[in-house]
């Protein structure tokens, strides 16, 4: 019997477009019988999907966590990941420091970013950067914003090394695929990979039989 389920949903606490509200609503019209919330790096949207679906859809509490680059196996480039965490408590301490933390560190980020940005002469500030992903800023949104003030090749060229300088940054400012598992668990979750055939141009057939058993039984 098929049972129409989509366990991997944005609301608009991270880069979804809809509320959890909306999100349930939009769900039970389409005539799913289980959701799960899986909001980047936040919990904030789970307590508000649950009470709209109580009594009218099965209802999984869950985040999506993005990791730093690592290294996974020896001659293969480093690439991030994304982790699900299914059935986690949104209130844990272990799971939401260090979310917290991260949010702190990327939003430290981007405002050196936007500094380093106004001492190249463009008048960058982090409130006036527009964010195609609802709440999810990203590198990209602060280059392209930054590129429609160029006035010059040289500027151009300038935004264009600092958005590489400051990707490293950024990536690093992640929690690492181990920390984010032990996270979830520590609510009580299970972790799950996100996406593994479109998250990397670095997987291919056979990419978690090779991996060494400690990066393996992180998951």
């Amino acid at each position: 019997m098929h049972l129409p389920v989509d366990l991997h949903l944005h609301t608009s606490c991270s880069d979804g477009t809809m509320t959890p509200e909306q999100l349930v609503a939009h769900a039970c019209a389409r005539g799913l019988v289980q959701i799960a919330v899986t909001d980047h790096d936040t919990t904030a949207g789970i307590a508000a999907a649950r009470r709209a679906a109580a009594g009218h859809i099965a209802f999984v509490p869950g985040v999506e966590i993005t990791t730093c680059e690592e290294l996974f196996l020896p001659n293969e480039a480093p690439f991030s990941v994304h982790i699900l965490g299914y059935g986690i408590r949104e209130d844990a301490p272990g799971l939401n420091r260090p979310l917290e933390r991260r949010a702190v560190r990327m939003r430290a980020l981007f405002e050196s970013l936007c500094a380093d940005l106004r001492g190249a002469g463009l008048p960058v500030r982090i409130e006036d950067v527009p964010i195609r992903c609802n709440r999810l800023m990203q590198l990209s949104d602060v280059q392209q914003y930054a590129e429609t003030l160029c006035r010059s090749a040289q500027e151009r060229c300038t935004v264009s090394d600092l958005s590489a300088r400051y990707s490293a940054r950024l990536s690093a400012a992640n929690l690492t695929s181990a920390e984010a598992v032990e996270a979830i668990r520590s609510a009580g979750g299970q972790a799950v990979w996100a996406h593994p055939f479109t998250s990397t141009g670095a997987f291919r057939s056979g990419f978690c039989q090779r991996l060494p058993s400690p990066a393996r039984s992180r998951f």
